[in-house]
């Protein structure tokens, strides 16, 4: 019932407002009730949908992560880079290392759906990928590299992030030569483009 009518309704026994202070009370409360119910909309939070808006701030952090290198971001600058405070953005990613693990869902989900164009040969469709992944391939080796210093060949070979960064690509690379040849195909573009890199190609 819209509080408006709520007073209608209750002034129809005058005896409810006797002593007048009573009724000058309930007009109060009933006025406040009105206010809250005609600005609903304004008031009460709105539903986020947690999984997507995660999704949407690791997007966002990957972007801050490349630019920044791994060391040089702090959850603390990541939080302020996305408009969250540290404890806000510690709400959704208990650790640094959870936050750099979802980016890398975001980077690798991207990944996956690279336009490779379907008719053409397989060493014309390695170039392809080459080409894909030249653009911003040495702003994520130096990020890798700074996530992996100071990590041990097992640390490395159980972590997460990195695991799901070298199936994706080994995947993609199987896709086009095949299983047996993936990590020999593998190896020969990452050179390829290290190589590329370190001369200034």
């Amino acid at each position: 019932m819209p509080f408006r009518d709520l007073r209608r309704v209750l002034a129809q026994d005058g005896r409810l407002f006797r002593p007048s202070g009573l009724q000058k009370q309930l007009d109060s409360l009933i006025g406040v009730c009105q206010f809250y119910f005609d600005h609903m909309d304004e008031i009460m939070p709105k539903i986020v949908d947690h999984d997507a808006y995660s999704q949407d701030l690791a997007r966002r952090a990957a972007e801050y992560f490349s630019r920044h290198g791994y060391a040089g971001s702090s959850m603390r600058k990541i939080g302020t880079h996305l408009g969250l405070s540290k404890s806000a953005l510690y709400h959704y990613f208990p650790t640094k290392e959870a936050l750099f693990l979802a980016c890398t869902h975001q980077v690798m989900g991207a990944f996956t759906s690279l336009p490779i164009a379907p008719d053409a040969t397989e060493a014309q469709k390695l170039a392809q990928l080459r080409d894909l992944l030249r653009p911003g391939f040495a702003r994520e080796m130096a990020l890798i590299f700074d996530y992996l210093r100071g990590k041990t060949a097992e640390e490395i070979a159980a972590d997460e992030a990195m695991q799901l960064a070298l199936s994706t690509y080994r995947s993609a690379v199987a896709d086009i030569v095949g299983e047996d040849a993936a990590e020999t195909a593998l190896a020969l573009l990452l050179g390829t483009l290290l190589l590329e890199f370190m001369s200034g190609r």
